[in-house]
């Protein structure tokens, strides 16, 4: 059985961020994506990787379609994994602001690149609230309880709990509020 695989048929376990970096093999990604970034290692470490680690950790092994890309265990994170190595390697080939001095992009630089940094990472967040329906439980739980994204990540939720676990389904597109 696969280290993600729960109890139950179709349950996956709550993971940490570096276990599902390593399930979805982000590592050669996370690495282009620091030096694309321009920032200094200890730049990188402190404010965009612990970001990408916690968005690991809030959308777990989620998919990011039903039936489109990335339709698979795991697919969000991979999905959005790609989407800002993208993002940050096209954040190269531009200069911000446009139409400004050559001092102010130089001035300005690192700040862009956390824009394009965070709005690659984050550009998807929304399908967790409005496409998926996440139920989870732990070893012990009584019943099975739905996830409120708002309320925060679920290793939030199975912290010093044994045995956390989540149940991923679409909600019904007639169900979907994209508002």
């Amino acid at each position: 059985m696969p280290m993600f695989q729960g109890q139950g048929g179709g349950w996956l376990k709550v993971l940490r961020a570096q276990d599902l970096l390593r399930l979805v093999q982000a590592g050669r990604a996370l690495n282009a994506m620091w030096r694309q970034s321009r920032l200094s290692p200890a730049v990188w470490q402190r404010d965009l990787l612990p970001a990408v680690q916690r968005y690991a950790e809030f959308v777990q092994l989620m998919p990011a379609s039903e039936a489109h890309h990335h339709a698979h265990v795991g697919g969000l994170l991979s999905h959005t994994i790609e989407t800002t190595l993208a993002a940050m390697t096209w954040r190269n080939g531009h200069f911000f602001p446009e139409g400004a001095s050559v001092e102010e992009m130089d001035a300005q630089r690192d700040e862009w690149t956390y824009v394009v940094f965070f709005a690659a990472l984050l550009h998807d967040l929304g399908k967790v609230m409005t496409d998926l329906r996440i139920s989870w439980t732990y070893y012990g739980m009584e019943e099975v309880v739905r996830w409120v994204p708002m309320s925060g990540p679920l290793t939030a939720m199975v912290q010093a709990k044994v045995g956390g676990e989540y149940l991923v389904e679409f909600s019904p597109k007639s169900a979907r509020d994209y508002q």
